[in-house]
């Protein structure tokens, strides 16, 4: 049960994230330089504009890695090895290293007829999330997610179609040029 979406050609941006950073610095109740935080758990869930107006895109992609490493962490008790994201003007690809859980592993050792059943109920139930996720970090509705897990490398891709491209700083690159 494979699953693709293909993308426009120029990369805009990619983040790697391998592990959260721990932040030790207090955020007001509403805001704070580094993101919009969310009241009921006092966690930043989108990046606000910097000083200098837009967030990077950068800054967008390392903030919607950390929140899916932690959404593994939080929800399965699972950490994964990495987890990249890749932003293609309205569209977000999101590949994720170590996402297969002791339980699936174990199932697919075992040849069990079972394993798929398991990965559409997870799907099932982790898709609206990481829908939900993707939409307060980037402040963008999200069309579709597509996903698949691939056993044998033990990754996972996620592919979403986003309403519109995300509002971002032009990088300085782009600006220089202009």
């Amino acid at each position: 049960m494979t699953k693709f979406v293909s993308s426009d050609l120029g990369v805009i941006a990619s983040e790697n994230h391998q592990s959260p950073e721990k932040s030790s610095q207090k955020h007001s109740k509403d805001d704070s330089k580094e993101g919009k935080l969310d009241a009921a758990s006092g966690e930043v869930v989108a990046v606000l504009p910097s000083e200098n107006g837009l967030p990077t895109v950068g800054q967008l992609m390392r903030t919607v890695s950390q929140k899916l490493f932690g959404l593994y962490r939080e929800q399965l008790s699972h950490v994964p090895d990495n987890v990249s994201c890749h932003l293609f003007s309205n569209k977000l690809v999101v590949w994720v290293d170590g996402s297969v859980t002791d339980v699936e592993k174990r199932l697919a050792e075992m040849g069990s007829e079972r394993l798929e059943l398991v990965r559409e109920a997870f799907d099932e139930i982790f898709s609206p999330k990481i829908i939900a996720l993707v939409e307060r970090c980037l402040q963008v509705d999200v069309v579709t997610l597509m996903s698949d897990t691939c056993y044998e490398q033990r990754c996972t891709s996620l592919m979403l179609l986003l309403a519109e491209h995300p509002r971002v700083r032009p990088s300085r690159k782009s600006a220089g040029s202009a």
